[in-house]
Order: structure tokens, then C-alpha cells, then sequence
């Protein structure tokens, strides 16, 4: 029977539940006419990925998996040469990874166009981080593992990632006030 999630794993996901409420608030202000409907999708498509991290953390869903991926290498009698495994699996995460901000850097000139797709960018690629080091933690590779538990790299990158996706969701919304309260060049002109 696996332990219940330890006080860090409860304040992580107290933290992701923080990253949700920023998201929520930052897609209502991402709703079209005032944004594009892609701004609105995007938040709310972040929203549900920190609140499935909450659940996880709550259930310890990576630590269920790494041990039943540890109980099926066994059983296939390959425990030994599970490196071999790891090391091929973490290629193909990283090469997935790697391919996903393809897209991303082909559409750069679409987040250029303003503070808020800029930071709307930037929550994304940190939300595809925090999916990569998930992925690295579940492949559980020994040398990796070292790196990230030894010297709680793995706690530095979790919460750096979570933290810029709150502070971009944070600053979104900040900017979006800022710009419906601006008054439109219409409404400055004066009637001659």
C-alpha cells in the first residue's frame, strides 16, 4: 500500500489549485470579441492541466504508475536491463517533446502581436515543461533521478514552471483590465 502524499506533495498541489483559480480568471478575460478565441481555449486548456496535476499529486498518480511500470518490467523478467528501456523511452519523450514546440515556433509571429499572446506563450511552454518532467519522472532513469531528487531540482523545476504559468495568467489578466479601461480612439475623438 503506497503512503498517503506528504506535506510537500499537498502544498504542490494547494499550489497547482493557486495556478487553476489564476487561469480561470485570466480566460475570462480571454473571452472573444476582446481576444481571440484561441486565448480563451488556451487558458481554460490550462486550467483543466493544473487541475488534473492537483489530482495527481492528492492521489500520488506518478508514484502508482513508477511502481506498477516497475511491476510490469519485472514481470516480463527485464528488470535488469531496464536502463535500456528507460534510456530509449526518455529518447522518444524528449524527441515528442522537442517536436512539440515545432508549432509553436512556427506561429511566433502570432504571440508577437501583443503583450497578452506574449504571455500566453509563455504559460504554454511552461505547462510543456511541467508535462516533460512528469514524463522524466515516470521513466525514472537512475542518473536523471539522481539529478533531479539529489538536488531537489525536481521541487525547483515543479514550482519554477507552476510559478510562471500563475504569473503570466496573473499578468494577462492585469493587462486586460488595463486595456478595457483604456478608452477606444473613437471615444477620444471630440465632436467638431
Amino acid at each position: 500500500m503506497l503512503a498517503q502524499p506528504s506535506v510537500l506533495s499537498l502544498s504542490a498541489a494547494g499550489f497547482y489549485m493557486v495556478v487553476l483559480l489564476a487561469s480561470v480568471a485570466a480566460s475570462q478575460h480571454a473571452r472573444p470579441p476582446r481576444k481571440p478565441s484561441w486565448h480563451f481555449r488556451t487558458w481554460i486548456g490550462l486550467a483543466a492541466c493544473f487541475a488534473l496535476l492537483s489530482v495527481f499529486r492528492l492521489l500520488n498518480v506518478e508514484e502508482v504508475a513508477r511502481v506498477e511500470m516497475r511491476n510490469f518490467i519485472r514481470l516480463l523478467f527485464a528488470y535488469e536491463e531496464r536502463r535500456d528501456w528507460q534510456a530509449a523511452v526518455l529518447a522518444v519523450v524528449a524527441a515528442i517533446s522537442v517536436l512539440s514546440i515545432i508549432p509553436i515556433a512556427r506561429n511566433t509571429a502570432r504571440f508577437r502581436r501583443s503583450r497578452a499572446a506574449t504571455l500566453l506563450l509563455m504559460a504554454v511552454v511552461a505547462a510543456m515543461g511541467m508535462l516533460f518532467l512528469i514524463l522524466i519522472r515516470l521513466v525514472s532513469l537512475h542518473s536523471i533521478d539522481v539529478l533531479l531528487y539529489a538536488y531537489k531540482l525536481n521541487w525547483i523545476f515543479d514550482l519554477g514552471l507552476s510559478l510562471v504559468v500563475l504569473v503570466s495568467a496573473v499578468l494577462y489578466t492585469l493587462e486586460s483590465r488595463l486595456v478595457a479601461r483604456k478608452p477606444s480612439a473613437k471615444q477620444n475623438a471630440r465632436p467638431r
